[in-house]
């Protein structure tokens, strides 16, 4: 069964549908093909029906049918922040306060943002990587140089994902929705977060956003969906250290 997983999501480059109805339809495999085009990865690799797949994949709507990863696959098991922003928006000592007690921070790789990886990794924070465009990809190259034991670089695709098949909200749900707390730099509105956690089926999640835009105030909106404003670093302290 893993071996059929990973060559349908080989076959198909990453598209959950296109997968999903090839195992529904019983698509026929021929041996040969699956061992060839399996004998191409580079890395290592879990699927969902394997025991040690992150549960925290397991609660989002449409789980990937493989995770392919470099680095310690561990640090799904940690304590888990989402970060969703950019990092020039925030005062970067409260990510330290957050990495000096153990949280792992979750982050996408994408053309404008490798200054942010670079400056989380220099700083030796543990940091999950997501690369939506494919694992096996040149733009990568330029991370493994600062890649440390703390560092796990993942993606639901192997290499040549068509964008056009994975968009932003699937982008969303994987940074998202599979753990309980999400960290929001930067000055999003209501309306833009709320957007995002729906379609992330959040369950019962814990959202923290810090915004940097004194002039954005709690409401009953906020509360209601359990999304809560920090504005400094005791704030901060007290929502993640403190109850945690």
């Amino acid at each position: 069964m893993n071996e059929v997983l990973l060559y349908f999501v080989l076959k198909y480059k990453g598209d959950w549908s296109a997968v999903y109805r090839a195992i529904i339809d019983h698509e026929q495999v021929d041996i040969k093909h699956v061992k060839k085009a399996i004998s191409i990865v580079r890395c290592e690799y879990l699927t969902v029906a394997d025991q040690n797949y992150p549960k925290y994949f397991k609660r989002i709507n449409k789980p990937p049918f493989v995770l392919f990863y470099q680095g310690d696959i561990t640090n799904f098991e940690e304590k888990l922040i989402s970060l969703h922003g950019s990092l020039n928006t925030i005062n970067i000592q409260y990510l330290k306060i957050l990495n000096e007690f153990g949280y792992v921070f979750i982050y996408a790789l994408d053309h404008t943002n490798f200054a942010d990886i670079k400056k989380m990794l220099t700083l030796n924070f543990k940091v999950n990587i997501y690369i939506p465009y494919g694992i096996n990809n040149s733009y990568i190259k330029t991370v493994f140089r600062y890649m440390h034991d703390h560092t796990l670089i993942f993606s639901d695709a192997y290499e040549n994902r068509d964008t056009s098949t994975h968009s932003l909200q699937d982008i969303d749900k994987i940074l998202l929705g599979h753990n309980n707390k999400v960290l929001f730099i930067g000055n999003d509105d209501y309306e833009s977060v709320k957007d995002k956690l729906d379609y992330c089926q959040r369950e019962e999640n814990t959202v923290y956003k810090i915004v940097c835009n004194n002039s954005i105030h709690a409401n009953e909106s906020w509360s209601k969906d359990n999304i809560k404003i920090i504005r400094n670093g005791e704030e901060l302290h007290n929502a993640f250290v403190i109850k945690n």
